[in-house]
Formats: structure tokens, C-alpha cells, sequence
């Protein structure tokens, strides 16, 4: 009786309370008692302060992404983020192009259409300005390598060929040219070809093979009494049968003459074989 006495709930509320040995966690007979509660609320804590000092890492993300702490982690993906999306231009104006020393004489107008619409397919593409410029050079370089591009059309440079071809003045060489375009226009006219081969016959009046070529065939259809039509001065490949009776005494088909003209004769000899042939 005596030992159930003195176990009293108060007694065993001091006992817990008592600062001597190690605290004993009761729980009263009621079943109301929180000891061991609290000891699982304490392990809780010690491990969610754990997860805390612990930075998020997804799986799988690279270690160069990986920070001291969330933020920090976070500040690296954004910057990789940001360097990612390309900075493209509003138009294809934005984009500058310097041909590499291969290429110079194929992209030398800044307006070569070739270019322009490599410039509206890169803005299309998401192709940003500073990798356009190796884009296109790598691009071409081969097909120039192989002979597949011919170098952009340069007026000057073929008129200063053709003078040396023709060994005159660059006045000379443009009336040359002129002619050219003039008698390759009727040829094509007259020999009935397609519209797209008599663009193609005077096409080759601006380059000055082409010109040297067209000149080739006027002499030989000359030579053979064949008409090519006028020149461009509005003169005809060949004298009428009225200029040829006419022309007997013309000091310009007399050698001996100071007003003697080479081309007057060549004319002339054509036009007799084409006008009384054999």
C-alpha cells in the first residue's frame, strides 16, 4: 500500500522533471503523456535541417551547372538559357557578309541576289549574325572549288578584256561591244531559235568571250554570204546589190589609198559573194 502511495501521477511528474541522471520520458496511465512524441519531433527537425544545408541537384543535371546552393544553381541555368537563344535581326539587313579571299570575286556586289537570299533563309532559319559569316563561306567554298559558280559579273573587267583582245581603246571596246549585242539579237531572230536561246545568244554580248565569239561568227556568215542582220550603228551585214554598183571607184577599197578601210573591203567582198554567189 505504501509503494502504490507514494507513485502518485505529481510524484512521477517531479521524477521526469528532475535534473539528476538521464531525463526517463513516463508516461502516465491515462495514455496523455507526449515523451515520446517530442523525441520523434526532434529527429524530424535534425533531418529536415539536414535536407536544407543540402542544394537541389535534378538527376542528370551537368556538374558545370552545379552551385554552391539553389541559387547559384539557378543563375547558371538562366546564363546557359540566355546563351542559347539566338539574338537574330530584325531583317536580313543585319546581317554583314566579308568574303574570304577565295570567294572575293563571286559575292563582290553587297547586292548579289545569290547573297540576299542566303541572308532572307538564314533569318528564316534562326542562323544568328556572327556565325553567317562562316555559314556562307563554307558554304561556297567548295562548289567554287569544283567550278560550279562563276564569279560575279564585273562590266569594267570584261571591257578592259575585250580591249585587249581586240587591241583598242575601252571606247572601242564598248562599240565592240554594242555591235556584239546588235547582230547576236537579229541572229537569233533570224535563225528562229527559242525565246530563252536568243536571251542566252544575247547574253553572251556583255562578257568578252562571249563578245569574241559573236564577232567569230559574224566574219565567218560573212565569209559565206550569210546576212546576220544590222549592227549597232543601224548599218546591214551586207552592201545592196544598188551600194556594190556604186562602190567600183570607193577609195576605201583601194589599199593604195590614204582613205583605204579594211572593213569596207571585208564588207564588200561579202556582200558581192552573197548578193551574185559562184
Amino acid at each position: 500500500m505504501l509503494k502504490s502511495a507514494l507513485l502518485t501521477p505529481r510524484s512521477i511528474a517531479w521524477l521526469a522533471s528532475a535534473p539528476f541522471g538521464p531525463q526517463i520520458a513516463f508516461a502516465p496511465e491515462d495514455g496523455t503523456g507526449t515523451g515520446d512524441g517530442e523525441g520523434a519531433g526532434d529527429e524530424n527537425n535534425q533531418n529536415e535541417n539536414s535536407q536544407d544545408n543540402s542544394p537541389y541537384r535534378p538527376e542528370g543535371l551537368a556538374e558545370d551547372y552545379h552551385g554552391e546552393n539553389d541559387q547559384e544553381t539557378i543563375d547558371r541555368l538562366v546564363a546557359s538559357l540566355n546563351a542559347s537563344n539566338p539574338q537574330l535581326p530584325e531583317d536580313v539587313s543585319g546581317y554583314d557578309f566579308k568574303p574570304d579571299d577565295e570567294l572575293k570575286s563571286y559575292f563582290g556586289d553587297t547586292d548579289d541576289p545569290l547573297l540576299n537570299s542566303a541572308k532572307a533563309a538564314a533569318l528564316e532559319c534562326g542562323i544568328t549574325p556572327d556565325k553567317f559569316q562562316d555559314f556562307i563561306n563554307k558554304t561556297f567554298k567548295g562548289p567554287v572549288a569544283e567550278g560550279l559558280l562563276t564569279p560575279a559579273y564585273d562590266p569594267k573587267k570584261e571591257f578592259d578584256t575585250l580591249a585587249g583582245y581586240l587591241k583598242t581603246d575601252p571606247q572601242g571596246a564598248e562599240k565592240a561591244a554594242n555591235d556584239a549585242l546588235a547582230i547576236a539579237e537579229n541572229m537569233g531572230k533570224n535563225l528562229g531559235l527559242p525565246e530563252s536561246a536568243q536571251g542566252f545568244m544575247s547574253g553572251m554580248s556583255e562578257i568578252a568571250d562571249g563578245i569574241m565569239i559573236i564577232r567569230a561568227i559574224e566574219n565567218m556568215a560573212q565569209e559565206k554570204g550569210v546576212a546576220l542582220g544590222e549592227t549597232a550603228d543601224g548599218s546591214t551585214a551586207f552592201f545592196s546589190k544598188e551600194e556594190l554598183a556604186r562602190m567600183g571607184d570607193d577609195p576605201r577599197l583601194k589599199p593604195s589609198s590614204s582613205k583605204y578601210d579594211a572593213s569596207v573591203e571585208k564588207k564588200y567582198n561579202a556582200s558581192y559573194q552573197h548578193h551574185y554567189p559562184g
